[in-house]
């Protein structure tokens, strides 16, 4: 297993993995993804993300397949943590998480999570925040994550 820096040779990989979960973020998996998202899953955005110095993307490879994504948007908020079906369970988004957290620190991150994602944010140490939003047929609860130390602060020595 590998964590690493998506590049945009991952682009196709990366579009394929958050469309294979679409019915995880959808009230009705039968639906089409609304426009507003799936432009989002394009090719170019996936692009603009992974070159834009704004955003932290990493990546969890395995045996040369892409397992898992993280996508930051710095200072804060989480964008995308997705993992694919395979790997549930193993531990993945918590190894990108804390390897974000390491790389981006501040005192408070947000996610807009899915609402099937909800458990999984509240294992990382999030909690609600906010009233569940909905929007074109996909769901979401507003969530946040305090570090337990301020961003920038040194521990102090006796």
């Amino acid at each position: 297993m590998l964590i690493r820096n998506a590049v945009t040779a991952d682009t196709q990989a990366l579009a394929g993995l958050v469309t294979s979960l679409a019915g995880y973020f959808q009230d009705d998996p039968s639906q089409p993804l609304p426009a507003w998202f799936s432009d989002t899953l394009t090719p170019d955005a996936f692009n603009a993300r992974l070159s834009s110095d704004k955003q932290l993307n990493l990546v969890v490879e395995i045996d040369g397949s892409i397992a898992a994504y993280l996508s930051l948007q710095r200072p804060d908020y989480l964008y995308h943590l997705f993992v694919a079906d395979a790997f549930h369970g193993r531990g993945l988004a918590r190894q990108l998480w804390q390897r974000a957290m390491a790389l981006c620190p501040a005192e408070r991150y947000l996610v807009r999570s899915s609402l099937y994602a909800v458990p999984v944010y509240q294992k990382l140490g999030f909690v609600s925040h906010g009233e569940v939003g909905h929007r074109d047929g996909i769901s979401y609860q507003p969530m946040e994550f305090f570090s337990l130390k301020p961003a920038g602060q040194q521990p102090q020595s006796s």
